[in-house]
């Protein structure tokens, strides 16, 4: 089974999947997949420096994704084009992940897909299973901040800029997780949804 986990930034999603990934689930990350896809050695490099231009390049030559972030995380457009470019890249990454755990010595039962688009970028046709985790803006704000040490102008300008380009999962998932309460109860639903599924 390969359960797909989606929710926007802060919202606590990577929290619910590496809970999955303790149930033996093999993890597939989307965001690493998509920092794979950046790289030099990336399938998304070319296009995404022909796009942006060589100011997002640092010395080396590798892509700076922070100069990046800032620069679509302040425009909604460049946002939506760099989605555009690199969410095939990732959706084949993604692809070549599940045959590998399928493949594996250990030959995993279960796989878990923490992706923010995942209905964006279609990957979802991937899942057997979506859950959605949601999470009230406030909460999100604090935790961003907590997490990338951002200011709260910042915050909210990425809360806002993925909320005009992202999809409301939660009115496509077949599962929702709410976190807005105390990071236990959180962690104590994810668990009995993880032993639910897969039994």
């Amino acid at each position: 089974m390969i359960v797909g986990i989606t929710g926007r930034t802060g919202s606590g999603k990577t929290a619910a999947a590496k809970v999955f990934e303790s149930y033996g689930a093999y993890m597939i990350d989307a965001d690493k997949l998509g920092h794979k896809a950046l790289l030099k050695t990336g399938t998304a490099y070319n296009e995404v420096v022909e796009a942006f231009g060589p100011g997002i390049l640092a010395p080396d030559g590798e892509i700076y994704r922070k100069v990046l972030g800032r620069i679509v995380f302040s425009d909604a457009a460049k946002l939506t084009l760099l989605n555009r470019i690199t969410h095939k890249h990732i959706a084949r990454y993604i692809a070549e992940e599940i045959s590998d755990a399928a493949f594996s010595p250990i030959k995993y039962k279960n796989a878990v897909l923490d992706a923010v688009l995942l209905y964006e970028s279609g990957v979802y046709r991937f899942c057997n299973a979506v859950i959605a985790v949601v999470s009230g803006a406030d909460k999100r704000r604090e935790r961003i901040i907590a997490r990338d040490g951002l200011c709260t102008e910042a915050a909210n300008r990425r809360i806002s800029i993925q909320e005009e380009n992202n999809i409301d999962a939660s009115k496509l998932a077949d599962f929702l997780l709410e976190n807005d309460g105390s990071y236990e109860d959180f962690i104590d639903q994810t668990k009995k949804l993880a032993e639910a599924l897969f039994g």
